[in-house]
């Protein structure tokens, strides 16, 4: 997601610290409630995210944190028992994928699902949760989770119902769930030997020749609807030849280039043009912080065993010239706010090297900043080299700087990328 609401606080506005200072009641409780089948979940929030005035907005739903540490907990035993089936895929590895199979076949048929995670039928999705967990406890604890309501802060609770159709966005438990109900579609189609199918959440991308293409789209279109009930938006069907290019998850292919939209670009073009003014509008320049905002624009970085950053984000494609064009862009962005001398001396990181560092030596890179491997150690050396001023160097406060500031940064880098994340 393009916002990080892991400590985003619910309905009840209690945060993640002030929830630690009684953790152990709490997991008492949790744990009591659970064994005997009576716990329940606070309403969710809403969150309304607003990507073009073109678009209604979207719904998440903000869990408290007491019941956001039981959809996490829900959510990796639900993982655990779909192991072998759901294979959890990120872009990265579908667009690999395309990349393998577009030279076999001539002809492409893109899919985009109606409204797909509030038109999921409940029924069918727990049968196909049953197929694989018996456990009564844990089958009450997600039957209750995609119940229970998202409402708006400040208003009677009491006046919405429980959920009878969907899955509220933004839960833990939301993309494992979606990802089940259509387990099935997913195995059938691809073991059919005259077609290579591709699903990202609601988007599906099949492969194949166009003596073939029609019955096939005829057919999926039917038992979406028929099966899952589920409709496809016939607006943005999309069946054409492989050769005259298409788009999907962010990528755009063509023969055997891959690249990117035109706005993805011009979108990282005014960020890091963004990131120029600010520091040039800033009363205090800092231009050792600045030096390292743009250093970590331009390689992302891991955390959290996550990846982030637009270069980490598009490194399937194939089209270099495009990275040499962003290491041009920031050598011009520095003349243009004359920052030739104080940068002259410094180490202005490349996206080209990035780029090469993702693909061959990403286990042993030093390039791009892992934030997980930072000792105590790194993460004050980090803080003093950035010029940052603690009350007191001890353990506590380097921890909860290191942790806000990079949280801040993390969370800049996937907004370049922001349209992407909301959308997959």
């Amino acid at each position: 997601m393009a916002q990080d609401f892991n400590s985003a606080p619910g309905i009840d506005r209690v945060n993640k610290r002030i929830f630690e200072r009684k953790l152990t009641q709490h997991v008492q409780i949790i744990h009591r409630k659970v064994l005997n089948e009576t716990y329940a979940y606070t309403p969710y929030r809403e969150l309304l995210i607003v990507k073009n005035r073109e678009n209604p907005p979207r719904m998440i739903s903000i869990p408290t944190i007491r019941d956001k540490l039981v959809l996490r907990i829900l959510s990796s035993i639900i993982q655990d028992v779909f192991s072998g089936e759901c294979n959890y895929k990120i872009v990265q590895t579908v667009v690999a994928g395309i990349k393998q199979y577009i030279p076999f076949y001539d002809y492409i048929i893109k899919l985009d699902i109606k409204n797909y995670y509030p038109s999921i039928n409940h029924k069918i999705l727990y049968s196909r949760v049953k197929e694989q967990i018996s456990d009564h406890q844990i089958l009450s604890l997600i039957a209750r989770a995609i119940r229970t309501p998202t409402v708006i802060e400040k208003c009677n609770c009491g006046e919405y119902g429980r959920n009878k159709r969907g899955i509220p966005q933004g839960l833990p438990i939301s993309n494992i769930l979606s990802s089940i109900y259509l387990l099935n579609l997913d195995k059938r189609y691809s073991d059919l030997p005259n077609l290579k199918y591709f699903r990202f959440v609601d988007d599906i991308l099949i492969l194949c020749n166009k003596s073939d293409s029609e019955q096939i789209q005829k057919d999926i279109i039917a038992e979406l609807k028929n099966v899952y009930k589920l409709v496809v938006n016939e607006k943005k069907v999309q069946a054409q030849s492989i050769a005259e290019g298409f788009f999907y998850l962010g990528y755009f292919f063509k023969g055997s280039s891959i690249s990117v939209r035109e706005q993805s670009r011009r979108k990282l073009e005014n960020s890091l043009e963004s990131l120029f003014t600010d520091y040039r509008n800033s009363d205090f320049k800092n231009t050792s912080f600045f030096l390292w905002k743009l250093n970590l624009k331009i390689t992302g970085c891991m955390n959290d065993n996550k990846k982030y950053g637009w270069v980490f984000f598009f490194s399937q494609i194939t089209e270099e010239s495009i990275l040499h064009h962003f290491d041009w862009f920031v050598q011009k962005l520095i003349r243009r706010f004359d920052l030739e001398k104080k940068l002259n001396d410094k180490k202005i990181k490349r996206f080209v090297k990035t780029y090469h560092e993702i693909l061959s030596n990403l286990s042993k890179t030093g390039y791009i900043p892992k934030f997980d491997e930072y000792s105590l150690n790194d993460k004050e050396h980090f803080l003093k080299s950035i010029e940052v001023n603690l009350p007191e160097w001890s353990e506590d406060c380097i921890m909860r700087a290191f942790k806000r500031i990079t949280f801040s940064s993390i969370r800049d880098l996937e907004r370049d990328i922001q349209s992407l994340r909301e959308r997959y």
